[in-house]
C-alpha cells in the first residue's frame, strides 16, 4: 500500500472488499484503465484487476501482473463501433492469478454472456471476491 500513495493525489483508494484496494478517480477510464493497471501492478506484488465499462457497448476486464497484462476480455456489442477485437479470457486463468474461488465452469459462463451489463452483474454472485487463504496473507 506505501508504494501506491503516489495514486492517493489523483484517486480515491479503499480496501473493500477486505485484502482488496480499489482505486477509483476521474483520470481511470476506458481506454487508459489498462495501462493503469499494468502501471499499478509494477508497484505491487499483487495481481490488479482492471474493469473498463464504456456505455453499455463495451467490458474490458484486463488482469496485470508485475506490469505486464496476463489475461484480458473483451467484450459487448460496440466491438465494431470501437474498431476492437472480442477476446475471451481463460477463466482459470483468472481463477488462479486473482486466487478466487469460483468454479471455473460458472466463471466460463458469465464469460459467454453476450450481455455485458449481465456479467458485470453476475460477476460478483459467482466469483467470491477472495479465498479466506488471501485474506491470511493481507
Amino acid at each position: 500500500m506505501i508504494k501506491l500513495r503516489k495514486f492517493q493525489s489523483r484517486s480515491a483508494a479503499s480496501q473493500r472488499p477486505p485484502g482488496w484496494v480499489s482505486i477509483l478517480g476521474d483520470d481511470y477510464g476506458w481506454g487508459n484503465v489498462v495501462e493503469e493497471a499494468e502501471n499499478v501492478s509494477s508497484l505491487t506484488d499483487s495481481p490488479v484487476l482492471s474493469v473498463g465499462y464504456f456505455d453499455d457497448d463495451v467490458l474490458e476486464l484486463t488482469v496485470a501482473v508485475n506490469g505486464e497484462t496476463i489475461a484480458t476480455h473483451v467484450a459487448g456489442p460496440g466491438l465494431d463501433v470501437y474498431e476492437l477485437d472480442a477476446g475471451t479470457a481463460d477463466a482459470e486463468t483468472l481463477i488462479r492469478s486473482l486466487q478466487l474461488t469460483a468454479d471455473v465452469a460458472k466463471l466460463r459462463e458469465i464469460l459467454a454472456d453476450p450481455s455485458i451489463e449481465d456479467t458485470v452483474m453476475r460477476l460478483p454472485e459467482r466469483t467470491p471476491h477472495m479465498s479466506s487463504r488471501q485474506c491470511e496473507n493481507t
